[in-house]
């Protein structure tokens, strides 16, 4: 409760003290996801205050989503609500987590040399398979799972990549270091999905849960495609930000 400071005498509001107090004790992660806060009966003895005060910052709380309120056991912290502008920029899965204020790291699961499925030919504009680098990957905020990729990466344009991509860099990093990349474009959709058990799992959520799958097409200015890639991401605690034009 040492987090919580009220001064009686201030010009601010009572229960706008409670409720900036706790929500900055949040954002500098003294108190972190699943921390149960104190009683309303609670901070009004410890404070000597009224019920209706408190009640009213930790509704405002719960407004703005940084706690919830569970009948019978208490208010709990919440997970941090992530908004990324993936459908609007082109900024790096790992720079997309950095502006939510979390430290970005990557967890590689697979990386080979396959031919290009049937399937995605088309994505390339190809009519005759070609081998790619297949690489699959966690990209973690803060040690917690944000983006689970799989992508698509033409060999004869990457074949450098595996021996130089670190395990923990971001491909999209990697490949602005390419000189003909000066002139990186993508097109970008989102789809509304059921998670299979593999993303599940990846993302340590119930099965059949929903999210969002973001599919990318990326090209150099002469139209060859360069990169075709397939990000899952939770639905729940997530907002994406989607510009019309």
């Amino acid at each position: 409760m040492e987090y919580i400071k009220i001064e009686k005498d201030s010009l601010h509001p009572l229960h706008y003290q409670i409720y900036s107090s706790i929500k900055d004790a949040i954002l500098t992660k003294r108190l972190l996801p699943g921390d149960k806060l104190p009683t309303e009966e609670e901070l009004c003895h410890h404070f000597n205050i009224s019920r209706p005060v408190v009640r009213q910052a930790y509704n405002k709380l719960i407004e703005e989503e940084y706690i919830n309120r569970h009948k019978g056991k208490g208010s709990f912290v919440l997970n941090p609500k992530t908004k990324y502008t993936i459908l609007q920029s082109l900024h790096s899965l790992t720079e997309q987590i950095t502006m939510n204020n979390m430290n970005p790291t990557i967890q590689e699961y697979l990386r080979e040399i396959i031919d290009c499925p049937i399937e995605l030919l088309e994505k390339f504009n190809a009519h005759e398979t070609f081998k790619v680098l297949h690489v699959k990957r966690m990209y973690l905020g803060d040690n917690q799972p944000q983006f689970y990729i799989e992508v698509f990466l033409p060999y004869e344009i990457y074949k450098d990549i595996i021996s130089k991509l670190k395990d923990n860099e971001s491909i999209r990093d990697y490949t602005k270091q390419m000189p003909s990349f000066n002139s990186l474009s993508s097109n970008r959709h989102v789809t509304a999905i059921k998670f299979d058990s593999e993303i599940c799992d990846r993302f340590n959520i119930d099965k059949n849960s929903v999210g969002f799958r973001i599919d990318t097409t990326s090209y150099i200015s002469d139209g060859t495609i360069v990169e075709y890639m397939i990000a899952y991401v939770k639905g729940l605690g997530t907002r994406m930000t989607v510009n019309y034009f």
